[in-house]
């Protein structure tokens, strides 16, 4: 790959004024100087129009990190509270199980045996029922719980996703505005450029058509204007006779 050359548009711009101020140009090369410092104006002006976009979306694009980072971490927060909440749900059945399984083996001890005698078999229903009840509430109660910190979680994470596809979308509308100002650049330098090397077209046309007519005046006059006789004073650096020149004057 080629390393591109740095320019300086700024000086280009005073040379082109120092050059400018030559006494000794032609009124074309004079004209061509002014077109050429003013399209070295816009496209400086384009530029700095460019690296200000380019500025602003690199300060989005940094924004649009920073805030993917947090998102990121907030995503792994919630990960980990979900994960120890679902633990947290597991151990409490577990415990429940536990319980469970403790209060039978005290049903079937002897001496609570000796007491359940004394239990009607209503009763005891009436005890079970009881118990069963009290794990569904407690379970009940933990997934309720659970699916509100869950619907909370969703909610953050729903806002989080909406956020960042706001930021893209902004980033891509940017990217979009700094394409079409590089396309509008390279379109009107373009049209700068060629109306230059039309105006140098149509000056040397002009004056080749200048010469041509002169030359063809000239030609057709056969000497009888002053320019042309005093051109043939001085081609020949002798003064012509007043005979010859009649001669020549005469058709």
């Amino acid at each position: 790959s080629q390393e591109g050359t740095d320019v300086n548009i700024p000086d280009l711009i005073k040379q082109l004024d120092i050059l400018g101020d030559n006494g000794n140009l032609r009124n074309e090369e004079q004209v061509a100087i002014i077109q050429a410092s003013t399209v070295l104006s816009l496209a400086e002006k384009w530029i700095q129009q460019i690296e200000g976009a380019e500025a602003a979306l690199h300060q989005k694009m940094m924004e649009l990190e920073s805030d993917m980072e947090q998102f990121c971490k907030i995503k792994g927060y919630l990960e980990e509270e979900l994960d120890y909440r679902k633990q947290a749900l597991d151990q409490a059945y577990m415990r429940i199980q536990e319980l469970e399984a403790t209060l039978y083996n005290a049903l079937q001890q002897e001496t609570v045996i000796k007491f359940g005698e004394l239990l009607s078999e209503k009763q005891q229903e009436e005890l079970r029922t009881a118990v069963e009840k009290l794990r569904r509430q407690m379970l009940r109660k933990s997934r309720e719980y659970d699916c509100q910190i869950l619907q909370e979680r969703m909610e953050l994470l729903q806002q989080a996703h909406q956020r960042i596809r706001d930021l893209e979308d902004k980033t891509d509308i940017q990217k979009r505005q700094i394409k079409d100002l590089e396309e509008k650049v390279c379109v009107e330098f373009n049209i700068y450029f060629i109306l230059y090397l039309l105006n140098l077209k149509v000056i040397l046309i002009l004056l080749t058509a200048f010469a041509f007519c002169l030359l063809s005046y000239c030609v057709f006059c056969r000497g009888r204007c002053s320019c042309c006789k005093h051109s043939l004073h001085l081609q020949s650096g002798t003064r012509i006779p007043g005979k010859v020149l009649a001669s020549v004057t005469q058709p």
